[in-house]
């Protein structure tokens, strides 16, 4: 279960593992000054703001987050939805298997999404991660 303690340390987890798995460099291209020029900027510098949903269907006591979203001072978005399952060793129901990530810019259009799969071994402790960009261009967040 992720608890609210928990909710930070994680994100910070993803972002790490998106600027591993990015092949793109630091920065996203940012419209030019009309001379043919563009400079580069970072859409994820900063603080984001942090909106927590919890609306699990199976989950009574709304304890579980079902989404959470992150606005950036450069009104970029990223929104994270925690994908759980059953865990056979430990016989957990609402072990963390996977979170579906999506970058939108400030027209909210999805820029990038990415799918992280979380691996456990069989006392269910985290053993690795796969990132998968699902669709979009690299980001480094």
């Amino acid at each position: 279960m992720i608890n609210d303690n928990l909710i930070f340390p994680i994100l910070d987890l993803i972002r790490q593992e998106i600027r591993k798995a990015s092949i793109a460099g630091d920065a996203v291209r940012e419209g030019g000054d009309g001379g043919g020029t563009s400079s580069l900027f970072d859409p994820f510098s900063g603080i984001p703001s942090v909106i927590l949903e919890r609306n699990q269907p199976n989950d009574t006591y709304r304890v579980m987050l079902s989404k959470a979203t992150m606005v950036y001072e450069s009104n970029w978005v990223v929104e994270w939805e925690p994908m759980f399952g059953y865990h056979p060793q430990t016989g957990s129901a609402w072990a963390l298997t996977e979170v579906k990530l999506t970058a939108k810019n400030p027209q909210n259009e999805a820029v990038a999404i990415y799918s992280i799969s979380l691996n456990y071994d069989k006392r269910g402790l985290l053993e690795s991660t796969s990132v998968h960009r699902l669709s979009g261009e690299p980001l480094s967040l």
